[in-house]
């Protein structure tokens, strides 16, 4: 690890107030998914792949998402799902979603549109995005 990268280090733990030893520590070890100090860092790929893990199961994923988006996703269009919406019929269209073999495409195209804070997660509202020891992490209020 180079001086220039150590601040950066040291700067993040006072930001975050988390403890410097325990961060360096995780940061040495490559680690992709690491939680301190009620913060969460992931990378974008360990992210998504939780996302998916979340949400594969779940039949009642479309209360996450409005009719638009999700009538790219499977066979019906926006009118259908609306009112199976509005019915509160939500896993009809979430068990229309997990068959579709859409599910990591669909997740992939909202975190780009709206960030990992809405599929992953309690969160404050807030992510941050920063590179310690040539990993991307994502990092957020856990």
């Amino acid at each position: 690890m180079e001086a220039p990268e150590i601040k950066e280090i040291i700067n993040l733990a006072n930001k975050l107030e988390i403890d410097k030893r325990e961060l360096f520590d995780f940061v040495d070890s490559d680690d992709e998914n690491f939680e301190i100090g009620g913060y969460r860092f992931i990378t974008h790929e360990e992210a998504l792949k939780d996302c998916v893990k979340m949400y594969q199961c779940d039949e009642f994923i479309s209360r996450r998402f409005n009719a638009g988006f999700i009538e790219d996703y499977i066979t019906l269009d926006y009118d259908d799902i609306k009112t199976l919406q509005e019915g509160e019929q939500f896993s009809i269209i979430g068990k229309l979603i997990l068959n579709s073999g859409n599910l990591e495409e669909m997740l992939e195209k909202y975190i780009r549109l709206n960030g990992y804070g809405h599929t992953l997660y309690s969160y404050d509202g807030h992510s941050d995005e920063i590179t310690l020891n040539n990993i991307d992490y994502i990092y957020f209020k856990s």
